[in-house]
Order: C-alpha cells, then sequence, then structure tokens
C-alpha cells in the first residue's frame, strides 16, 4: 500500500453517559487503495469451498465512524490458485482455477460477487460411463469443470464435463 494512497481524518466527541459522566469518544475515518499484483494472495474459506488465489487488481476499502462497516469496491482479477470442494466430508476434489476468473467487490464484503471457473483432469474414464450409447470401451482423460458464481452468501456451483481427447466419432 502506497501512504499516498492512505487518508484518514479522525475528530473526537465528547458526550454523556446515562451515569452523568463525559465520555471522550474517537471518530475515525480511512480510506485505502490497495493495487494488487501477482504476489498478492486471497484466502477463501466458505462452507465445502476454500483455497487460496493469486491476481492482480485494484481495491478500495473505507471505514468512517458514522457506518461502522467496511466497503470494499474494485475487482481481483485471478492469475492462478487452487479451491478444494469438500462434500459431505466423503469426497475432496482439487481444482485449479483459470485465469478467466475475477472477484468483484461491491460494496460490504458479503455483496462480494464470485465469477470463479476451475478444472479437475480424471484420467481413463469410459466413453460408455460418458455416454452409455457409445460404440467404444475406449478410456479417455476428461476435464472436469466447475464454475462459481453470485454472492458469497449463496454461491451457485455448476458443473460441467469436456473429453478433450475426445473425437465426434467416439
Amino acid at each position: 500500500v502506497d501512504r499516498e494512497d492512505i487518508r484518514s481524518g479522525n475528530s473526537t466527541a465528547i458526550t454523556t453517559n446515562a451515569n452523568g459522566s463525559k465520555v471522550s469518544r474517537s471518530r475515525l475515518g480511512v480510506d485505502f487503495n490497495i493495487q494488487c499484483n501477482d504476489n498478492t494472495r486471497i484466502e477463501v474459506s466458505g462452507g465445502s469451498l476454500t483455497g487460496g488465489l493469486t491476481g492482480e487488481g485494484l481495491i478500495s476499502a473505507k471505514y468512517d465512524w458514522r457506518n461502522p462497516n467496511v466497503i470494499l469496491n474494485g475487482q481481483y482479477n485471478v492469475s492462478q490458485g487452487q479451491c478444494m470442494l469438500t462434500l459431505e466430508n466423503l469426497i475432496r476434489i482439487d481444482f485449479a482455477l483459470l485465469q478467466t476468473s475475477n472477484i468483484r467487490f461491491n460494496g460490504a464484503p458479503m455483496e462480494t460477487e464470485l465469477d470463479l471457473h476451475a478444472y479437475h483432469n480424471v484420467n481413463g474414464v469410459s466413453l460408455n460411463m460418458l455416454d452409455p450409447s457409445a460404440n467404444s470401451n475406449k478410456n479417455t482423460k476428461v476435464r472436469c469443470l466447475l464454475d462459481i458464481s453470485g454472492g458469497v452468501q449463496e454461491p451457485s456451483l455448476a458443473f460441467d464435463v469436456d473429453a478433450p481427447d475426445g473425437t465426434a466419432d467416439e
């Protein structure tokens, strides 16, 4: 963080509490502009999804004593990362994040929007398993695709399968 990008305001208010005593309260406001580079790591943890990612972006962070909430605005573009999906503590799958992923900060931290795209390679999947009408017992490599979108409070998960080694005849 560049010191020139930090602005703060501070004032003091003296009020009287219920006992008639005078109380001094500080009023603090802070405004940061955070320039993230590829060395900036964000950790993601929520329910069945955890991971870490690196990327770039400009994020502004504000705090004002009149509204005691942190406000975040900006976009973080993912350059690389991993996430682990755990289902009922029985299945754990590691996914690699794609560079098309990003995180958008839209105010309160819980208003953050996710647009994450990831994959997991699986070797030796039977084409019959992917398509019961296939006339081949050949095994192929497939990519399990995971898209995570929406708000951090209730993200949507979508799955798909890509067979990069498959042909139109299989």
